[in-house]
């Protein structure tokens, strides 16, 4: 809830497409809201998560295009770890 509506009131969403890989109806939602409420969005330039290694696998692994990492090293190299179970 808003103290003063979504219109009156001070809010924000952080949305990142790019991290999008469950409910790919995000975007259409943005645009909705966007179709009723003025309002004003900043672009991720840089991801400060990723070694430049992990986002290069991340995107031959997945197709997903990645804003250009922050950190540069390819150190230390992307481990890749699989599992037999949900619980493990």
């Amino acid at each position: 809830m808003v103290r003063g509506g979504l219109r009156g009131g001070r809010w924000q969403i952080c949305y990142d497409p790019g991290q999008d890989i469950y409910n790919r109806d995000s975007a259409e939602v943005v645009e909705q809201l966007r179709a009723r409420l003025p309002f004003h969005t900043y672009p991720l330039r840089v991801n400060c998560r990723n070694t430049s290694a992990i986002a290069i696998y991340n995107r031959l692994l997945t197709g997903v295009d990645c804003v250009r990492p922050r950190l540069k090293p390819f150190r230390p190299e992307v481990k890749v770890q699989y599992y037999d179970t949900a619980s493990e």
